[in-house]
């Protein structure tokens, strides 16, 4: 008995016929359009006003401890936070100040 070849059909890619089932979608340039719109309409609403923002507790202890490492070193002030981050915030101020 010989092996005799089997024939295997795929399913073929048909461009054509996606591009006419498409044809009523948006095009590309037009939902690349519109989602660039929406990224800078959310980044706009991110920006606008950030100073009207009041900070939270954390935030505020965070801003006391730097101003206590400023003016007496580094203390033991705010101690449940990381101290390294407080230091790098400190010497982060210091930079700008300079």
């Amino acid at each position: 008995m010989s092996a005799s070849p089997v024939t295997v059909t795929t399913a073929g890619l048909r461009f054509e016929r996606d591009r006419e089932a498409r044809a009523g979608t948006l095009s590309r340039t037009l939902v690349v359009a519109l989602l660039s719109l929406i990224v800078v309409a959310g980044f706009g609403f991110r920006v606008a006003r950030l100073g009207a923002e009041g900070l939270s507790e954390d935030e505020l202890n965070k801003l006391r401890a730097v101003e206590e490492y400023r003016t007496n070193g580094l203390s033991s002030i705010n101690g449940e936070h990381p101290m390294l981050m407080k230091a790098l915030q400190t010497a982060s101020v210091s930079a700008a100040d300079a």
